[in-house]
């Protein structure tokens, strides 16, 4: 699964690199090319789900993989040909995946790995690129097969390094084994980040009741010295 997933990603890749190299052409000259990619990478996304849905008895629908299915038909079919609507339908793409990335993983540098955070980072970038593509003609003007290849480049960063995070397949026991202990990782990670936030209220609380009591002993002591200089007042009258 990790190699056939690797290789669509690659490609992808490579269809983005190729686009943006060929920037001058119209989005027409390189649509075969980008629609065959697409439709291979959501094949693979699609054949690497229903292996994983087999192992692990999920009936979850592969949201990406029949989203680029449908898009590469669309394109080989040549239903999606004009600048206007090719640039729309990407710019919408981008920015679904680039938050789709985001959410996928908890937005925390601290306690994330570094390849989460390379995974947040790419997702923020994705989505920024996606909502500038809305307003390129109002702006810098780009080829549209540039931003398109920027985008089929972006998207095949991200599907890369889900790739590679990809296990390989072991004996049912193993298995087991491997995925509780990475079950049991990720609650040990997310106590910890919860015993972070409680130390750090704590503190939070005990600076406050610091303040508070500090305060409160001023008051006592102004109180006090009013009293007594009210007291020598009358004892003078």
């Amino acid at each position: 699964m990790r190699t056939l997933m690797i290789f669509a990603s690659i490609a992808t890749v490579g269809a983005g690199t190729f686009c943006i190299a060929n920037s001058t052409v119209p989005f027409t000259g390189a649509a075969f090319v980008v629609g065959i990619v697409l439709l291979f990478l959501g094949a693979c996304e699609l054949v690497v789900d229903s292996l994983y849905a087999i192992r692990h008895n999920s009936n979850e629908l592969d949201v990406e993989g029949f989203t680029y299915v449908v898009l590469g038909i669309v394109i080989l079919t040549g239903m999606l040909t004009e600048d206007v609507a090719v640039s729309g339908v990407f710019a919408l793409w981008s920015v679904v995946e680039g938050l789709r990335t985001m959410s996928g993983n908890r937005f925390n540098l601290r306690d994330n790995s570094r390849a989460e955070n390379a995974t947040q980072l790419l997702g923020v970038v994705t989505t920024a690129f996606g909502i500038y593509m809305f307003f390129n003609i109002a702006l810098l003007n780009y080829p549209v097969l540039m931003m398109v290849g920027i985008v089929v480049f972006l998207i095949g960063m991200n599907r890369f390094i889900f790739a590679i995070n990809i296990q390989y397949n072991k004996p049912e026991f193993l298995t087991g084994s491997h995925e509780r202990l990475e079950e049991a990782k990720a609650e040990e990670k997310r106590a910890m980040a919860k015993a972070k936030e409680a130390i750090r209220e704590t503190n939070v609380a005990r600076r406050k009741i610091a303040r508070l009591t500090k305060e409160a002993e001023k008051a006592k002591e102004l109180t006090v010295d009013d009293s007594e200089r009210r007291r020598s007042r009358r004892t003078r009258q």
